[in-house]
Order: structure tokens, then sequence, then C-alpha cells
């Protein structure tokens, strides 16, 4: 009977040190940092632009109006994420340079000397370059098209004084 008693006492006071030492010690699972809705945005984007021109390519479509259809219809997903994000992008493909603006205010887009002026939500088109440089805001973003046929996008999203920018 003695017994029984001491072993109670063992059991509730390994319990209450398990619990107590519990409380104390630094937890194992540290909490994920969250990701922004804008690098969501943007790497989703560029995860699947590339499966949109493989699979027009692929099918014999019109890549460059299936380009723009993917991008028309992420715009909209894309507003009812971030309503300050926006997009530019210069699509390479035979021999032609497709271009849009999503990004809410007029950009140039030169392409060799070609420049392709872009009202929000316009777009136009230019002669093949191997590069493409994107005037937004009085700042030049170049960049360069390695591949014969290839998108050159960039992303940007405004919060108050806060801009967030990523070309591709």
């Amino acid at each position: 009977m003695m017994k029984s008693k001491k072993a109670q006492f063992y059991i509730f006071t390994a319990i209450v040190l398990i619990g107590y030492v519990m409380t104390i010690a630094p937890s194992a699972v540290m909490p994920k940092k969250p990701v922004s809705t804008f690098r969501n945005l943007h790497e989703n984007y560029v995860a699947e632009s590339p499966k949109i021109i493989n699979n027009a390519m692929h099918y014999d479509g019109n890549v460059s109006a299936l380009f723009e259809n993917f991008s028309d219809s992420f715009m909209a997903y894309a507003k009812t994420r971030d309503p300050n994000f926006g997009l530019a992008y210069a699509l390479l493909y035979e021999e032609r340079i497709y271009a849009k603006n999503y990004l809410g205010e007029t950009i140039n887009i030169t392409a060799n000397t070609t420049v392709i002026g872009l009202n929000s939500d316009s777009k136009g088109e230019a002669a093949k370059a191997g590069t493409a440089e994107f005037n937004v805001s009085g700042l030049a973003y170049t960049l360069k098209f390695t591949e014969p046929v290839q998108a050159k996008v960039f992303f940007r999203a405004k919060k108050g004084k806060e801009v967030s920018i990523y070309a591709t």
C-alpha cells in the first residue's frame, strides 16, 4: 500500500517536471517566414509563363496571342491578391518582340533602336533584338534575350513609399 502512494507521487512529480521543462525549453519548430504576396505572384508568373510558351509551340498555336491571353488572365488573378501589382513583358518569338504593359503607367521598351511606347494596358511590337530595355519611371532595366523564344518580364508593386521590383 505504501509503495502505490510512493509510485503515484513519483509519476505526479515526473508529469510536473516534464510540463515545466516543456514550457521553458525553446520550441524546436521554428515558424516559417511568411512569403510576400509580391514574391509569390512573380515566382508564379515566372514558373508558369515558359509552360504557356512551350505548350503553344507544341500545338502550333499563336504564341504571342496565347501568351497575351495568359498574361491577361494572370493579371486579373493578381489584382485580387494585390491591387498594386503590375508587370510588363517583352516576348521574343519568330524574329519579333511582342510587348504589353500592365504597370498602370506609360513605359518605353527599347529593342535595338526601336522604342515601343506603351500606355497602361497597351501592347506593341518591334523587330528582333538581343536585349529589351524597360524604361519605367525614369529608370532603365536592360534584360538580355538568351534563347530564340523567350519572355523578359518586369514586375513591380507599390505600397505607399515602398516599391518592390523584380525583373527576369
